[in-house]
């Protein structure tokens, strides 16, 4: 190697040994992210708890390497009542937040009521299509994403154990919740029936 060639080598060799460390410095002086918590429960309760509304989320969030001070949590709670949740999905886009986390098919209708700019991320009960949130589970268009837990082939796969169970069964009666009216379980129960 030439003598010349040196001075060149040990910048090049100092900056690719420096890039890591300003990499280091420019993410931690970057906008800690500000997450939004549309609660149904009290925000009193603490999120990270195991057995609060967002606990699986948090523990998520810690599965892939983030700890709860390098992010920024604002809840806001429709104290248990379905009417307070637009009031609160607002207070979220007017602070804003970079995301709107919701557990439920109605604060989902919430915070999709409020912004159509800001994320939202859900876990719904429900068929998230069918409700008018998403355009497809492939595809769900708009600012909202997230899962389902509602599987519409379980009312004919609960239906079928039933009747395999207790062999010339005739009539099922049905119980369905007004309070969670959107989940189509006397629909589906109905309708798996007239197909067996």
């Amino acid at each position: 190697m030439k003598p010349k060639r040196r001075p060149f080598l040990k910048l090049a060799i100092a900056l690719a040994m420096s890039l890591p460390a300003i990499a280091a410095a420019q993410q931690t002086s970057a906008k800690t992210p500000r997450i939004g918590l549309l609660a149904w429960w009290p925000c009193g309760m603490p999120y990270a708890s195991e057995t609060s509304e967002f606990g699986m989320f948090m523990q998520g969030l810690h599965d892939l390497g983030y700890t709860l001070h390098e992010l920024s949590f604002e809840c806001r709670s429709a104290s248990k009542q379905d009417s307070r949740l637009a009031a609160a999905a607002g207070d979220l886009v007017q602070l804003p937040v970079d995301v709107i986390v919701t557990s439920s098919q109605p604060a989902a209708h919430a915070a999709q009521a409020a912004t159509d700019a800001i994320p939202i991320v859900t876990i719904i009960s429900g068929d998230p299509v069918a409700a008018g949130l998403a355009s497809s589970l492939a595809k769900p268009g708009g600012n909202l994403t997230g899962v389902t837990y509602y599987a519409t082939e379980l009312a004919a796969k609960r239906l079928q154990l039933l009747m395999e169970a207790i062999p010339g069964l005739a009539t099922v009666g049905v119980l369905a919740n007004p309070v969670v009216s959107y989940l189509p379980f006397e629909t589906d129960t109905k309708q798996a029936a007239t197909s067996e």
